[in-house]
């Protein structure tokens, strides 16, 4: 984190995911640390990570911003999510919630929470263009997790690689999704 910090412009947001990887006093200590980095946000900092009360307290406890969801896969998972203050930003994938239709309503619950939306999507293909249109869609979206690939590499799918301009996605201008024939 130092290093990216160290590197990147100061206006960059930097945003560091540890998996779930630490107990709730390492998160804090970490947090504490990340927070003085500069860092934008801390995602799914403890393990468990459904220990939505430790996460809670932690995000009480710090002045750093919290994400997590994309390990989630219920509408009721959500719901607690951000019922427990635990997140400032929660992060659906698509792929794993059931689509659209549930996402719209994890859309819901968030405005409902004022929490921000920020869908993870590690998925190519049409996975990937779901995702950016229902962000393209929504109020309170900050974020869209996509994958990326040096130039020449190709993903998986052998889907055309995403638009990205400035850091930020373009919309796609094909029919349905978007998504180019192959």
């Amino acid at each position: 984190a130092a290093a990216a910090r160290d590197t990147a412009p100061d206006d960059y947001p930097i945003m560091v995911d540890v998996n779930g990887r630490f107990t709730p006093i390492e998160a804090e200590e970490t947090a504490r640390q990340l927070a003085d980095l500069g860092v934008f946000w801390f995602e799914e900092p403890i393990w468990p990570m459904q220990d939505l009360e430790a996460m809670a307290r932690l995000r009480q406890r710090v002045d750093l911003k919290l994400a997590a969801g994309e390990n989630e896969y219920s509408l009721k998972a959500f719901e607690k999510l951000m019922s427990t203050g635990a997140v400032d930003f929660v992060q659906p994938e698509i792929t794993k919630i059931g689509g659209i239709s549930v996402a719209r309503k994890v859309s819901a619950l968030a405005e409902l929470y004022n929490v921000a939306i920020c869908p993870h999507s590690f998925r190519t293909g049409p996975a990937a263009y779901a995702n950016i249109h229902w962000a393209f869609t929504q109020m309170n979206m900050e974020w869209l997790e996509i994958p990326f690939l040096p130039a020449g590499r190709s993903l998986p799918s052998n889907t055309p690689d995403l638009k990205l301009i400035g850091g930020e996605i373009q919309f796609p201008d094909g029919p349905g999704f978007g998504v180019p024939s192959l």
